[in-house]
Parts: structure tokens; sequence; C-alpha cells
């Protein structure tokens, strides 16, 4: 190596709270502090790095060694000066994914201005430069303690950005171009609006149950990513604050991403439909939801459209 979404049935929730890290994330992120998972990658990762970067005109050096076991734990050390902030932060690792030459790593500051919180942040390795490419990593992010799991579990692509490395990473997980995850998690406390309820008048549904997501995630061999992912609702339920009255939720989604080796451009399209069914005539809504977001190579959102529409019954 180189020396280198439930998203229609968000879109109409609220969280009774959340936390406030520094970069976007999935709201789930707020509700899943058991997500049990199971993947076919249970390969073991080796991944370690160095180097420095130019991040607002400053020298931003980095170092971290990460080992990822066959039973999902991990270990290993990550350690970042930013001269530009300032600051020079230590922790510890306490997860990691990987496929191909990319990894999630997240962990546990235990040293610098954001002790106790966690932090998260993705390397990629591109062999020993024959396609002309330096290793990458991106922005170190702050999280809330406790989200660094998330990060490994649910491999969000953010931080977006991929710097390139002077110095060199390292990622070694055998046999690794694809993978396919399930995560299956309980819900409950979040609450959805039913805007056909009450005779009409409408009102708020506190929902409950099991949301499964499942993931495939593979490397082209110019050195792409792409994924794919699927959304079951299983027993979601629901009481109307107003009436008293029992909802079912019922449906699913799915959708897709693609990205270059640096990140971007990418591409992402997700299309969810689901029927909120309540008790007596009017009460049943069905929410259509289906969102495209391009991003260009500057990172530059440069189209989002999308469709959104609620049927009552």
């Amino acid at each position: 190596m180189r020396s280198s979404y439930l998203t229609g049935l968000l879109a109409v929730a609220v969280l009774a709270a959340c936390d406030e890290p520094t970069v976007p994330e999935a709201p789930v992120m707020a509700v899943v502090p058991e997500a049990s998972a199971s993947s076919s990658g249970g390969v073991a990762t080796l991944a370690s790095g160095s180097g420095h970067m130019i991040v607002g005109g400053e020298r931003r050096t980095f170092s971290f060694s990460a080992t990822g076991r066959r039973d999902g734990s991990a270990s290993g050390t990550f350690e970042l000066h930013a001269r530009q902030a300032d600051s020079r932060i230590h922790g510890e690792v306490v997860c990691m994914t990987s496929f191909g030459g990319m990894a999630w790593i997240g962990g546990r500051v235990t040293d610098g201005p954001w002790e106790g919180y966690d932090a998260v942040f993705r390397v990629l390795d591109l062999g020993e430069g024959e396609k002309g490419y330096d290793d990458m990593v991106t922005l170190v992010a702050r999280q809330a303690p406790g989200r660094a799991q998330w990060f490994c579990d649910f491999t969000p692509w953010y931080p977006d950005a991929l710097y390139a490395v002077d110095g060199g990473i390292s990622v070694t997980t055998p046999g690794s171009t694809s993978f396919s995850s399930v995560y299956s998690f309980s819900v409950d406390g979040w609450y959805t609006y039913a805007p056909c309820a009450n005779g009409g008048a409408g009102e708020l549904v506190t929902v409950m149950g099991d949301i499964q997501f499942l993931y495939h995630f593979n490397q082209d061999p110019a050195g792409g990513y792409h994924g794919t992912s699927e959304v079951r609702y299983q027993g979601i339920s629901g009481v109307g604050a107003t009436s008293g009255d029992a909802y079912r939720i019922t449906g699913g989604g799915g959708g897709s991403w693609n990205a270059s080796i640096s990140g971007l451009p990418y591409t992402d399209t997700y299309t969810e439909r689901f029927q909120v069914i309540g008790q007596g005539p009017g009460s049943d809504f069905t929410v259509h939801y289906r969102v495209h977001i391009t991003v260009n190579a500057n990172g530059e959102v440069t189209a989002t459209p999308s469709d959104w529409s609620v049927e009552c019954r």
C-alpha cells in the first residue's frame, strides 16, 4: 500500500430530543442506542496512516491505527493536530467498517478540547499510486457521545469531502469489494401527523414498533462505490394524541447511490410509500415520497428534485 430512510416517515416525524453534532445526521441516530446488526462482511481489517493536508491555509497533521476484528469489535488510536484552530485531540478507536480501500472509523476522544465526545472519519487507500491518485481522508467530525458506533454501522457518506494526503494510508480488508448488512431496531416516541383523522381536523400520532434496514455496498474495478438500501416497517403502530384511536403503519422504501473514489460526484435516489391506517372512515392516508440528490465534483448540490404527496381515504 501507499506510504497511501425511512426518509418519507422522517419527513413528517418530529423527534422528542436531538443532539447538536457538527455534521449532518439522519434523525434515526437519536433512537438507535441499541441497534442489532448482522453482516456478511465479517472480515478482519487493519487500517493505519499518517500525514498532513492543508485546511484553511494551515497544515493539519494526523495519525491513526485501527484493528477491526471478526467479532465486530475494534481498537486503536487516532490523533489530530489542527493548526488553524490551534487544537490537538487524541482518542481511542471503538469501531471500524471497511470494504475495498475505504474504511469508516469511529472513536472516543480522550484528550483535547473534544474530550468526552465521539469522533468519526473516513479514509481511502488508493494503492501504490498506479492510478495516479493520492490516498485520501476526511476531516474528523465531532459527534455526541455514543454516536461513533452508528457511524460504523450505517457507513454514511459523510463527512463528504475527502482531502488528498501528503503521507500514506493503508487499509487491508481481504476480499472485501462488497458486503451486505441488515440492521434492525425499535422506535418509540416518534410522532407523525395524520391530516385526515379526527373528523378531518387532523391529529398527532405517537409511533412505535420495529424498523429494518437492508444495505448492500460494492466497489467497481475503477474504484467507484455503489449502494442499495431497503427499509421495512415491522409492526409499526401508533396512538392518536387527541382521539386515542389506534393506528397501523405499513409500507417501506428503498434507494440507491453512486459515488466516485473521492466521494464526489455523488448521486442518491430514494423512494418510499407508506400507509397510516386508522379507525373509522376518512382516517386513513397514504404518503408517497421520492427524492433525488446530485452533488458535483466541487461539492455543489446541482439537483434536488423531489416528489411528495399525501392522499386521504
